[in-house]
């Protein structure tokens, strides 16, 4: 096993659990979700939108290989939407998951090259 295929191997589970987990919360309401999501004032549809996108994402990273490309751009693309609503809509700082989606992003490169190169 290389360096790329060990940190693929454990972005995969950190990444992947971070997901699933932050999905659950999202969809049941806890750790004051409903409020963050009312003052975005896009209605609490979005909240279960986002929820559902982060709990498959992560379940693609954490069940296949070939499944975490895809689970990471839907991750990516969910965590830097929040970034810029962070920043724009509700004036708070953006840093946490501005890191986040960069983190997701270097995975799904590095495991878009471990999957090409396998093939």
């Amino acid at each position: 096993m290389t360096l790329r295929d060990g940190t693929v191997r454990i972005g995969r589970i950190v990444l992947g659990l971070f997901f699933v987990a932050d999905g659950v919360i999202k969809l049941t309401g806890i750790s004051k979700t409903v409020q963050l999501f009312e003052r975005i004032g896009w209605g609490q549809w979005f909240r279960y939108f986002t929820g559902v996108l982060v709990l498959i994402g992560g379940a693609m990273m954490l069940l296949r290989l070939r499944w975490t490309f895809t689970g990471a751009v839907l991750c990516a693309c969910t965590v830097g939407t929040g970034a810029l609503l962070y920043a724009l809509k509700l004036h708070r700082d953006p840093t946490l998951p501005t890191v986040i989606t960069a983190l997701t992003v270097a995975l799904a490169v590095l495991a878009y090259s471990a999957t090409s190169r396998d093939a």
